[in-house]
């Protein structure tokens, strides 16, 4: 076992230093708050999607009914680009969930 993993309980090694152990439980308590932090990350953008999000409805909406994922350029309207898998993954999800904003 590398010297930088803590052991939870188990027989200390002779070799590990407490500065290998400091490091090690520095590491454990990182991750548990990055976990944290994503889980708290997530929740807020359930209420506040992001501003691309309007295209991706728009986007989802025109493939439900069967047109282009993007109308043709024009002075008025001009599509940003995005990964095409998306949206053709999120017309499955509105099918069966409704277009909202979990379901998109």
């Amino acid at each position: 076992m590398p010297s930088f993993i803590p052991t939870f309980g188990g027989k200390s090694d002779v070799n590990k230093t407490p500065s290998s152990l400091n490091i090690g439980w520095t590491l454990v308590v990182f991750a548990i708050a990055m976990c944290i932090l994503q889980v708290v990350i997530f929740i807020n953008h359930l209420s506040y999607p992001d501003l691309s999000r309007g295209e991706i409805f728009e986007a989802v909406s025109r493939l439900n009914r069967g047109l282009p994922r993007f109308p043709a350029p024009s002075s008025e309207y001009v599509a940003q680009v995005h990964a095409p898998l998306y949206p053709m993954i999120s017309v499955q999800f509105s099918r069966l969930f409704g277009s909202t904003a979990v379901s998109i």
